[in-house]
């Protein structure tokens, strides 16, 4: 009876180390079930998914990171299994020219980062996937690179508006966002993947906060 016990314990023991030896990382999981060499030539045009934010409206001044701002989740809803995104832009829409000064920023989130089928190459998977601000309202990658993501993958829009020179102000302004994208089965070739990290800063040097929904903000 102990000998049986004992055999089942290594026999667990083993089986845990194997576990946590597993790789589960994006390559191995892409190797398993598709064989394609890498892209080295011209991609066919990226598929594009266009959203847009609720109006926001821009009535005082408001400092960067303290103006109107919206939260919505959206999916692609791809019929493939796999999809790599290779491009997000964002334009302010508004009823005049300087409606672009308004961007604050606009953010691409990722729902449940965390259930993934593959694990990062980094200690955490940040869910964070794009932020674009006044200067830089788009980015592409490089043909051949992406980031791989599941079909399913339900992503979160954070908009927010800014005002920093204009007065009086009473504007109604939206965000329209592009992303780019591939479905897997777009490609005859494997795109190298691309794992998102971000990095904050946030330096407050003098002044009141300018905290949106305070009547002082008011000017």
């Amino acid at each position: 009876m102990r000998r049986t016990q004992l055999v089942l314990c290594l026999f667990s023991i083993l089986t845990s180390a194997c576990n946590k030896g597993e790789d589960r990382s994006f390559s191995s999981w892409y190797e398993a079930r598709y064989e394609k060499s890498a892209c080295l030539e011209s991609l066919p045009e990226a598929r594009t998914f266009t959203t847009f934010s609720d109006s926001l409206l821009v009535d005082s001044i408001y400092r960067s990171m303290m103006g109107p701002y919206e939260r919505k989740n959206f999916e692609i809803e791809s019929s493939d299994s796999l999809i790599w995104i290779v491009g997000y832009e964002v334009e302010v829409l508004g009823s005049d020219s300087a409606s672009a000064q308004f961007l604050c920023h606009s953010n691409l989130n990722l729902q449940e980062a965390k259930k993934l089928p593959w694990s990062s190459n980094f200690e955490s998977y940040n869910s964070r996937v794009f932020t674009l601000s006044q200067g830089i309202d788009s980015v592409r990658f490089p043909i051949g690179f992406g980031i791989p993501l599941p079909g399913t993958q339900v992503f979160e829009l954070v908009s927010q508006v800014l005002n920093h020179n204009i007065r009086p102000v009473n504007a109604q302004v939206q965000h329209r966002i592009k992303l780019y994208y591939y479905n897997e089965s777009d490609l005859e070739c494997a795109l190298r993947p691309l794992d998102q990290q971000a990095i904050f800063i946030f330096k407050q040097y003098e002044g009141p906060q300018g905290l949106f929904g305070q009547e002082a903000n008011k000017v």
